[in-house]
């Protein structure tokens, strides 16, 4: 029944079991002798079967209630049809490149700009080992990407970053599938009735490619980030024949809060977890690719001012893991695929065989630049800026554009918060020296861990004369970049507190004044979060 057994068994942990034995559930039998037919030389049957209903948060109320098996008689609506490679003929000659960092040409992001692998120049880790996450900052060569005549680069812009799914992930996908390698990655004919897929931004038209499924799954599906929708569970229960699986993915579609996402939980259910879950459900690979969504691009913010080092563009990428339900670790796409290439950068440095022969790429391009730092970034007057984590690195290139300019400059506050700097203060020498060298810089840092044991808005809250000289001033701006909305609630109540002070008024009027800081131009309180 399940090809993975051992693999589950081995991965789930014990705390997950719950204290009630199997046979307390009076279930009909029927139900029973299927699901155990499968496990009859495993002994831990009851152990899984417990395991999924207590983490899934099943209602085993509901399934002693209602025994029938829901109604799984048609699949979603089929837009992908895979044709035999051999015997037809594709009007578009894409075929996989083979090069584990190079998309397939199909892959087409917001025009103008097309993909470009751009040769990584360098890599480095930006915090010590025992933080708790680790965060590199990565430099690559652009001085070949074809930028249209009259763009150009802009400090606080961000490039898009084309990662691919692992290849570990793609094999467990496969192994779930019952597919082979072999038949992974042999020449097929993809055929699409409309939509933009695979090729993100492409036209809405219907498409025939020549591609293989292997490419498919790496390149244009996301399968570990997004949760299972709908049409995916739809898909689950009418491949399966299991009548407990049924019962199981119907509770699922009439509960979608159970399908847990990042960051919202200690663990995710992705799609990949759900076909190893549910062994008797083998749906075909088009019925497979009409419901994943598409594969889309990471975002990274630069975190140096391009126009001090023309053909070259830093960011920084913190590497976020998860744990699924069966409490194995993964990566996220983007931030795994990025610290995979890292290493590779930096192994080759450590062990003397970087050459121009053996350069590591990164499919990326530039888009549209209209986040709103790079659109509201100002050469003049005094700011402050906030970054918690990873958010610091454009300020960066903040702080080096205003110091390339020192009659505009300004005074510049940045309140940077870290756990403990000793492991965590990204980009410490780099303006910790420039604070030291320069009485226009002053750097506050805010430890959750150690010192004060504060976040940003603690130590905004100890300085309100610098918040309100710096938001009264003309020409005076705040810029806060992080993870989390909770953080810009948190900084919104001190320039509140901070408003209400100054200028004596009422919570409702400093709220109005707030409000025409973030959307009356010149936007005086400008936020990046994500």
């Amino acid at each position: 029944m399940l090809h993975n057994t051992k693999y589950l068994f081995s991965c789930i942990s014990t705390t997950f079991r719950l204290h009630k034995h199997i046979s307390s559930l009076y279930l009909p039998n029927d139900f029973l002798r299927s699901f155990h037919s499968g496990f009859r030389s495993c002994k831990n049957a009851n152990f899984l079967f417990n395991s999924l209903l207590r983490e899934l948060n099943i209602d085993v109320s509901y399934l002693k209630e209602h025994p029938n098996t829901p109604d799984f008689s048609s699949p979603p609506q089929k837009r992908v049809t895979l044709i035999n490679a051999d015997n037809e003929l594709s009007n578009e000659k894409y075929v996989g490149t083979g090069n584990e960092n190079r998309p397939p040409k199909f892959i087409e992001p917001h025009p103008p700009y097309p993909v470009h692998c751009a040769p990584v120049l360098d890599a480095k880790l930006l915090n010590k080992p025992s933080a708790l996450k680790k965060t590199y900052n990565i430099t690559i060569d652009v001085s070949h990407y074809p930028l249209p005549q009259g763009t150009e680069w802009l400090v606080g812009g961000t490039i898009g970053v084309m990662a691919p799914n692992s290849d570990i992930s793609v094999t467990r996908l496969l192994t779930a599938l019952n597919i082979t390698m072999q038949d992974a990655i042999k020449p097929c004919i993809l055929i699409t009735s409309s939509g933009r897929w695979p090729s993100m931004w492409g036209e809405n038209k219907p498409r025939e490619i020549r591609t293989n499924i292997y490419e498919l799954l790496r390149w244009t599906t996301d399968f570990l980030s997004q949760p299972p929708s709908k049409d995916l569970l739809q898909l689950l229960g009418f491949s399966s024949k299991d009548p407990l699986e049924r019962l199981l993915i119907s509770q699922l579609m009439k509960r979608p809060s159970n399908l847990c996402y990042p960051n919202t939980s200690s663990y995710n259910i992705t799609v990949l977890q759900l076909l190893e879950m549910f062994p008797h459900s083998t749906p075909s690979i088009d019925y497979l690719l009409s419901v994943l969504p598409q594969l889309m691009p990471r975002w990274y913010s630069m975190s140096n001012d391009p126009k001090l080092t023309p053909g070259s563009l830093e960011f920084a990428v913190t590497v976020q893991e998860f744990k699924d339900l069966n409490n194995i670790s993964y990566k996220g796409i983007g931030s795994g695929f990025l610290e995979r290439l890292a290493q590779m950068v930096m192994s080759a440095k450590h062990n003397g065989k970087a050459t121009s022969e053996n350069v590591v790429l990164l499919p990326m391009y530039r888009g549209l630049q209209r986040n709103q730092f790079a659109l509201n970034f100002k050469d003049k007057g005094p700011m402050i800026l906030i970054g918690v984590g990873v958010g610091i690195a454009p300020f960066r290139g903040f702080v080096q554009r205003r110091l390339s300019n020192p009659s505009n400059m300004g005074n510049i506050w940045i309140f940077q918060g870290c756990r403990d700097h000793t492991k965590d203060e990204l980009f410490s020498e780099d303006l910790r020296n420039i604070s030291m060298n320069n009485q226009k810089v002053i750097k506050i840092l805010a430890e959750s861990r150690v010192g004060r044991k504060e976040h940003v808005q603690d130590a905004l809250k100890r300085n309100p004369g610098i918040v309100w000289d710096v938001i009264n001033d003309k020409n005076g701006h705040i810029y806060l970049c992080g993870s989390g909305h909770g953080l810009v609630k948190d900084i919104e109540q001190v320039l509140l507190e901070v408003t209400m002070k100054y200028l004596k008024c009422t919570l409702q009027e400093a709220q109005q004044v707030m409000k025409e800081w973030q959307t009356t131009p010149p936007f005086k309180f400008i936020e990046e979060v994500w």
